[in-house]
């Protein structure tokens, strides 16, 4: 992840709804994520969910230049050597 984020993004796709709102502000999800915990209260702990992503909300936005990320970031997309990750897949 390193070496990703290390790469040049200047000339990149900026963030935005048609890939997903990857690279977005958490604000954007907002109104989804709360209608979800909503849709899953008999299956989670609302008040923890709401408060965790209460946290998140809070936290800054990058500030930065831009930078590449992983938005898929699950357990089939690590390589693995042994019982340590050694890589991550991107690219379609």
């Amino acid at each position: 992840m390193r070496a990703l984020r290390s790469c040049d993004a200047a000339s990149g796709p900026v963030s935005g709804s048609y890939n997903g709102g990857r690279g977005l502000p958490l604000t954007s999800r907002d109104a989804p994520v709360r209608a979800a915990i909503e849709a899953l209260a008999d299956e989670i702990d609302p008040g923890a969910t709401c408060a965790a992503w209460n946290e998140a909300l809070a936290a800054p936005c990058y500030a930065g230049p831009p930078s590449w990320l992983h938005g898929d970031l699950y357990g089939g997309n690590f390589l693995r050597d042994a019982r340590r990750a050694s890589g991550v897949m991107i690219g379609g």
